[in-house]
């Protein structure tokens, strides 16, 4: 009896399980498509219209020359500084970012902004994703097609923990942050936007240079 109250469990266990995961909607690739960029939601979920954290516009020759010893972007080398941090002061995602109500659940997105940076880098402090939940980050204007949205989930959380959070980096001036949770979760994590990193110079994507 109590071997099948035990395979009862499990296959219960196994149901729910399964129907969490289910909700989310892939790639050929089996990586993970944001909500806000599949074909059901891109259009009422139009991350062009949230402006969470804008930073001003910046001359990148002049910042380049400040932080390479008046060097501007044209005689720098291979070995320069390529950009600066910015000290966000503790934003959470949840109380700053644009909360949606979808079918499969809830979506926090907090988008980071400047039409003269090359890249942008957001630095999320440690936190553990739920089960069914995802984290994800991406470039807003497909800046560089070959980098796709890099996609957090519950299987990550060791190495959240391990590394002290989480540190990513997108192309182009428009960086996202979407957070997804399933209606049968709980609890809501917390997370929180550290640190930014604003590039002058990205030395991988030359192209589409903002002066």
């Amino acid at each position: 009896m109590i071997m099948i109250n035990r395979r009862i469990y499990f296959i219960i266990l196994l149901f729910f399980t399964n129907q969490l995961f289910s909700q989310l909607v892939y790639d050929q690739w089996d990586d993970i498509i944001p909500f806000s960029l599949t074909e059901k939601y891109k259009d009422s979920i139009n991350v062009e219209n949230i402006h969470s954290l804008v930073l001003p516009s910046f001359n990148n020759d002049s910042l380049c020359k400040l932080h390479n010893n008046g060097k501007s972007l044209s005689e720098i080398g291979a070995s320069c500084a390529i950009g600066f941090n910015i000290d966000t002061s503790d934003v959470s995602i949840f109380e700053s970012g644009t909360k949606f109500k979808i079918k499969e659940g809830y979506l926090w997105i907090y988008t980071i902004e400047s039409k003269s940076a090359r890249e942008l880098i957001a630095v999320i402090e440690k936190f553990t994703i739920p089960d069914g939940a995802y984290l994800s980050l991406y470039d807003a204007h497909k800046t560089n097609v070959i980098k796709d949205p890099e996609t957090y989930t519950s299987s990550e959380n060791e190495m959240i923990k391990k590394d002290n959070g989480i540190t990513e980096l997108s192309f182009g001036g428009k960086m996202v942050i979407e957070f997804f949770q399933p209606i049968s979760c709980s609890s809501t994590p917390k997370i929180i936007l550290k640190e930014i990193g604003y590039n002058f110079l990205s030395l991988i994507n030359k192209t589409n240079y903002h002066e």
